[in-house]
C-alpha cells in the first residue's frame, strides 16, 4: 500500500515541479527502510538528564552532564557495541523547531524514543509538544519520570499520579516508568528492557513519513494553487474590466451615431421647414407680379419662368448655406468629440451639400386668367350711360331756360352712384378671381418643384451624415482592444491542473490520516 502511495505523491510531485521534496523524501525513506543499526532517541527538556541517562546505558561517560545542559549542541549521540544501537541526545529544536522542514526531522531516523520527565517540573507544554512530535513521526515514546528523589517523601505519590494523569489525558495511556538514576545498574536495565520491549517502528515511519510527504506536497501545491487562483483572479478582473471598456466604449461610440442621426434629422426638418416658407413666398411674389402686369395670360406666357428661375437661385442660395453651414458645424463636432473622449483623430470626408434645386416648366396659362372681361367692359359701358344721363339732366336747364324737378336730379344720382358701385365690385370680385386662379395654378406647378427638390436634399443630406457614421465605424474597428491573450489561457489551463492536483493530494492526506488512526 505505502508504495502505491509513494508512487502517487512522486507522480503529483512531478507534475507540480516539486522534484526536490521528491528526491529528499525518497533520500529519507530509503534510509529509514536501510538502517543497518538501531537508533533510540533520549529526549527531555533542558538539564533533564538526557545526557545522564546516555552515560548509565554506555555503561562510562560519554557525554559531559552540565547544569546548564547539553543545548547548545542539537544532536550528540553514543554509539553502543556492546548493544548493536546509537543512543542519540536530541535538543527539542533539533526536532520540535517550527522553522524545521518536516522531512529534515532526525525522528524519521529513530526506532524508538525515551522522553525524560522531571518530577521537579513535569509536563510543561514544551513535553507535551515534544511528545506529540514524535508520535507523529511514528517513533514509539516512553515516557520516564526521574529526579524523584528531589521531592519530599509524601508528595512522591501525587507527583506519580499527576504524571499518570497527564499521559492518560494527553496520550491515552497511564505507562509511566519511574527510576532513580542514583540507582545506575536498575536504571540501566529498566530502560534497556524498555527499549528492547519496543516493536520495530520502520513500517510506521515510512506510513508517517508519506503523511509528512503528502502534507508537504498539498502546502506546495495549495501555494501554487492560491498563486494561480490570484492570477486568475487577476486575469478575470482584467478581462471584466476590459469588457466592461469595451461595452462602454461600445455604449460611447453609440450615442455619438445617435447624436449624428439626431443632427441629421433635426437639418432635415429645419430644411423641410425653410424650404416651405420660401416657397410660399415664391408663390405670392410671383402672383404679385403676375397681378401687376397688363395681361396676366401674357405674363405666365413670356414671363413666368424666367421670374421663377430667379426666385429658384435665391431659394437655392438661401438653403445652400444653411445646409453648408450646419454639417460643416456638425463635422467639427463629431472630430472635436470623438479626439476628447478617445483620444483618435477622426478623418470625414468633407461631402458636397450644396443645394441644387430644379426647376419646372409651366404649362399654358389658364382661361380664368381673362374670363370676366365681358363683365367688365359691361360695367364699364353702365357706369358711362349713367354718367351721360346725369350730364344731360345738369344741362337741360340751361339749353331749355326751364327748371327741372329735383325728383329728376335723385333720379339721375342714384343712377350714377349705383352703376359705379356696381363697377367697383364687379371690378374688385374679377381680380381677385384672377389672382386667386393665379396663385392656384403657380401652387400646383411650383410645389411640385418643392417636393422634388426638398427629397432631392434630403437625400443628400443624409449621404452626407452617413459618410460621418462609416468614418465613425471605420475608426471604432480600428482602436477596437484586442481580446484576452495566449498567456491569459494558459493561466487557466494551469489552473485548472493544479486545481485536480490539490484535490488528488486531499485524497491521499485524507486516506492516509484515516489509516494512522
Amino acid at each position: 500500500m505505502n508504495e502505491k502511495i509513494y508512487t502517487m505523491l512522486d507522480e503529483l510531485a512531478g507534475q507540480a515541479g516539486c522534484t526536490a521534496l521528491r528526491d529528499r523524501y525518497s533520500e529519507v525513506r530509503t534510509s529509514v527502510q536501510q538502517s543497518y543499526i538501531k537508533q533510540f532517541a533520549v529526549l527531555g527538556d533542558v538539564n533533564s538528564g538526557k545526557s545522564k541517562l546516555i552515560n548509565i546505558l554506555a555503561g562510562e561517560k560519554r557525554l559531559p552532564a552540565t547544569v546548564r545542559g547539553n543545548e547548545h549542541d542539537k544532536i550528540v549521540y553514543v554509539e553502543s557495541e556492546q548493544h548493536h544501537c546509537r543512543w542519540v541526545e536530541l535538543a527539542y529544536s533539533a526536532y520540535g523547531s517550527s522553522q524545521l522542514a518536516e522531512v529534515d526531522s532526525p525522528l524519521w531516523y529513530m526506532d524508538a524514543a525515551i522522553y525524560l520527565l522531571s518530577a521537579t517540573a513535569p509536563f510543561s507544554q514544551q513535553d507535551v509538544d515534544a511528545i506529540k512530535v514524535c508520535v507523529a513521526h511514528g517513533v514509539p515514546c516512553s515516557l520516564v519520570l526521574t529526579k524523584l528523589d528531589m521531592i519530599d517523601e509524601e508528595e512522591k505519590g501525587e507527583i506519580i499520579a499527576y504524571v499518570k494523569a497527564q499521559a492518560e489525558r494527553y496520550f491515552g495511556s497511564d505507562e509511566v516508568l519511574v527510576v532513580n538514576m542514583k540507582d545506575r545498574e536498575a536504571t540501566r536495565q529498566a530502560i534497556l528492557a524498555e527499549f528492547a520491549a519496543a516493536e520495530d517502528s520502520a513500517d510506521i515511519r515510512v506510513h508517517m513519513l508519506a503523511v509528512s510527504y503528502a502534507t508537504a506536497l498539498k502546502e506546495r501545491i495549495t501555494a501554487q494553487y492560491n498563486s494561480a487562483k490570484e492570477k486568475v483572479q487577476l486575469v478575470s478582473e482584467r478581462e471584466k474590466q476590459a469588457k466592461q471598456a469595451l461595452l462602454d466604449e461600445e455604449v460611447a461610440w453609440d450615442k455619438i451615431s445617435l447624436e449624428v442621426k439626431s443632427r441629421e434629422l433635426q437639418l432635415i426638418e429645419a430644411m423641410s421647414v425653410e424650404m416651405n416658407r420660401l416657397y410660399a413666398e415664391c408663390v405670392a411674389s410671383l402672383s404679385d407680379k403676375a397681378m401687376l402686369a397688363k395681361s396676366p395670360k401674357d405674363w405666365w406666357e413670356q414671363s413666368l419662368e424666367k421670374e421663377f428661375r430667379r426666385e429658384l437661385v435665391r431659394i437655392s442660395n438661401q438653403i445652400d448655406r444653411m445646409i453648408c453651414t450646419q454639417v460643416a458645424n456638425d463635422r467639427d463636432w463629431l472630430v472635436k468629440t470623438v479626439e476628447q473622449q478617445f483620444g483618435s483623430n477622426l478623418s470625414v470626408a468633407s461631402e458636397n451639400t450644396e443645394a441644387r434645386l430644379d426647376d419646372v416648366i409651366f404649362g399654358v396659362a389658364p382661361e380664368q386668367l381673362n374670363s370676366t372681361r365681358a363683365t367688365k367692359t359691361i360695367a364699364m359701358v353702365g357706369l358711362l350711360g349713367s354718367v351721360a344721363v346725369l350730364c344731360g339732366v345738369l344741362a337741360y336747364p340751361v339749353v331749355t331756360m326751364h327748371s327741372i324737378n329735383a325728383l329728376y336730379w335723385k333720379i339721375a344720382g342714384v343712377a350714377v352712384a349705383g352703376t359705379g358701385f356696381w363697377t367697383f365690385f364687379e371690378t374688385r370680385q374679377e381680380k381677385d378671381a384672377r389672382q386667386q386662379c393665379l396663385k392656384s395654378e403657380m401652387a400646383r406647378y411650383i410645389l411640385r418643384s418643392r417636393d422634388a427638390n426638398i427629397e432631392a436634399l434630403q437625400k443628400n443630406i443624409e449621404y452626407g451624415y452617413e459618410s460621418m457614421c462609416i468614418s465613425i465605424q471605420d475608426l471604432q474597428l480600428a482602436t477596437r482592444k484586442a481580446p484576452a491573450g495566449e498567456g491569459d489561457s494558459k493561466v487557466f489551463a494551469q489552473f485548472k491542473a493544479l486545481s485536480e492536483m490539490n484535490q488528488k493530494c486531499d485524497e491521499i492526506v485524507n486516506s492516509l490520516l484515516s489509516r494512522a488512526d
